[in-house]
């Protein structure tokens, strides 16, 4: 568990000094406007939206964590272009692609909280799940802030995302539970009843 809340909490940093810092990072180093620029950001949540349910169904059928890591694998690859281009076309169809991925991420994070809350502790595990998010939220603007200021370039907020990804990672790699369950007295029931 503490593995799997520890990648929730480094995927949310990157996650949010993207969200919070973009609008910035597209005025000061692509140049556009600042409508363009949120035009623009709508793209990954357009993406994040459309790709949900698909994303849950693929967690469901191949397995939450090799969704998820595969998803972070996309958006640190997706992130890192960002790096190599100033065309705000490309841009775009970068932040969908990144949007798709982090939908395989997104979505099946919860659920492979709670399946290893039992059904008395479900409250106290989602609470968990949200301390954990909050707190990044809370954390990433000031820290990556600060990386700017020492920097002075908007740019490596996608190092910096690159980075927490990375670490988020490494850290549900590690996680040992949070598949679904497989209830085979369910199954059985489940079976009967369709032959009846």
């Amino acid at each position: 568990l503490l593995f799997i809340l520890l990648a929730i909490f480094f995927w949310f940093i990157g996650y949010n000094a993207v969200e919070t810092y973009f609008t910035l990072y597209a005025t000061n180093v692509l140049g556009v406007s600042k409508g363009t620029a949120s035009m623009t950001l709508a793209f990954f949540s357009l993406a994040l939206v459309v790709g949900a349910i698909p994303a849950g169904m693929i967690g469901t059928k191949f397995g939450r964590k090799k969704t998820i890591m595969t998803g972070l694998i996309g958006i640190i690859i997706l992130f890192a272009l960002q790096l190599f281009t100033n065309n705000i076309n490309m841009v775009r169809i970068l932040l969908v692609l990144a949007g798709f991925c982090w939908a395989l991420v997104n979505i099946n994070s919860l659920p492979m909280v709670l399946e290893i809350a039992k059904s008395s502790r479900i409250g106290t595990y989602t609470g968990y799940y949200y301390f954990f998010s909050a707190s990044s939220n809370i954390i990433s603007p000031p820290l990556f802030g600060l990386v700017h200021d020492i920097t002075k370039n908007y740019a490596h907020v996608f190092i910096y995302a690159v980075v927490a990804f990375a670490i988020a990672f490494v850290c549900i790699s590690m996680a040992k539970h949070g598949e679904v369950e497989v209830d085979n007295e369910e199954i059985m029931r489940e079976a009967q009843e369709l032959d009846d």
